[in-house]
């Protein structure tokens, strides 16, 4: 969310969009943060560079979930980018 307002939406001369979706797939939870900014630079589009703060994001998740997560950072169609995470759905006290 942080990232999709200070990187996306702030940079641009008028108001912009953040659309913030969870939903269940199955066995996972996919939770995604779209934006309509000003989209990913090319470094990031090429996947060579990562903020710190996404980059610790996917390595926790790694941690905890290994295999059943990823982590990743799109641009979106029509402009913008997505950040999606999938991880394991699993109810509360299970």
């Amino acid at each position: 969310m942080e990232n999709a307002v200070r990187h996306g939406i702030e940079p641009r001369s008028r108001p912009g969009r953040i659309l913030v979706t969870a939903r269940r797939c199955g066995e996972d939870l996919a939770i995604e943060v779209r934006d309509d900014g000003v989209g990913l630079a090319e470094e990031a589009k090429a996947g060579s560079r990562r903020g710190v703060g996404l980059a610790v994001t996917c390595e926790r998740l790694r941690t905890l979930y290994g295999a059943r997560q990823s982590c990743e950072l799109l641009p979106a169609a029509g402009g913008g980018t997505v950040a999606a995470i999938k991880i394991p759905f699993r109810l509360e006290g299970h």
